[in-house]
């Protein structure tokens, strides 16, 4: 048994020719995908005369009718809901921040708890504030007048 190294079984070529298919290629991709059925005549789709009409139907119809602008009374249940809204969120939103403040760092006192967390408390704060300015210009207008 001799230990030297042997020549190689079949010499380098010299060349390479890339006209075989090599063995672990991926094999080529089809040239076309007969998945979608064919495109149906254009003769039996809508015509674009109509879809150009119709806008111009449309706003036909809107210049028939008579339009107004709301009036302050019918305007109030919405703005007292608003007012309502922020006052609401701000309030439960500053009970969550001080239920997250108490259980996240229980070992936070009231001064390091107003240094960390200013940003949301002002924001909060300013929140329901709003909100009680829209209550209070609601409730200051009175029902009797009708501005609009």
């Amino acid at each position: 048994m001799s230990l030297e190294s042997q020549p190689a079984s079949s010499p380098t070529p010299e060349f390479w020719d890339f006209t075989e298919p090599l063995e672990f290629a991926e094999p080529p991709l089809p040239q076309t995908i007969d998945l979608l059925p064919p495109l149906e005549p254009a003769a039996e789709l809508p015509s674009l005369e109509i879809a150009a009409e119709l806008p111009a139907a449309i706003a036909g119809e809107a210049a028939d009718r008579s339009w107004r602008l709301p009036t302050t009374i019918e305007l109030q249940p919405a703005r007292l809901r608003m007012g309502l809204f922020f006052v609401g969120s701000g309030a439960i939103s500053l009970t969550l921040l001080w239920l997250y403040i108490k259980w996240v760092c229980p070992e936070f006192g009231p001064a390091e708890q107003m240094t960390y967390y200013w940003q949301p408390y002002l924001y909060f704060v300013g929140m329901g504030v709003a909100g009680l300015f829209m209550l209070g210009r609601e409730v200051m207008r009175g029902r009797g007048e009708d501005e609009g």
